[in-house]
């Protein structure tokens, strides 16, 4: 159920990430709010989801993941920037992840 959580708490923290960048720094007062309730969201299911997942594995997916969503939306929806250095380094975090996710499922 943590896991099923969690992944809840990361797509909340993706949509309000894309909800910040369409506020336009507070300026477009719906993207705001959103951006607020997104957040909220993710916050409280990231709490939830270390009931059962130990801190040390849920956090760093949380981050991982969404970093890892956020720059392919950004690349995707965005037209972002797509550089070696970048690509390098989000292999490098998907790895880490990967192996966050199987200590963390061997340890429940």
């Amino acid at each position: 159920m943590g896991w099923i959580v969690l992944i809840a708490a990361i797509a909340s923290e993706v949509a309000g990430t894309i909800a910040a960048k369409q506020s336009h720094g507070f300026t477009n007062l719906l993207a705001s709010v959103l951006m607020v309730c997104f957040y909220a969201l993710s916050f409280t299911g990231l709490s939830i989801a270390m009931r059962t997942i130990e801190m040390s594995i849920a956090y760093p997916v949380w981050t991982g993941v969404s970093i890892l969503a956020i720059s392919v939306l950004g690349v995707t929806l965005l037209h972002e920037s797509v550089t070696l250095t970048k690509n390098l380094s989000l292999f490098c975090l998907t790895i880490g992840v990967i192996g966050l996710i199987a200590s963390g499922a061997q340890g429940n």
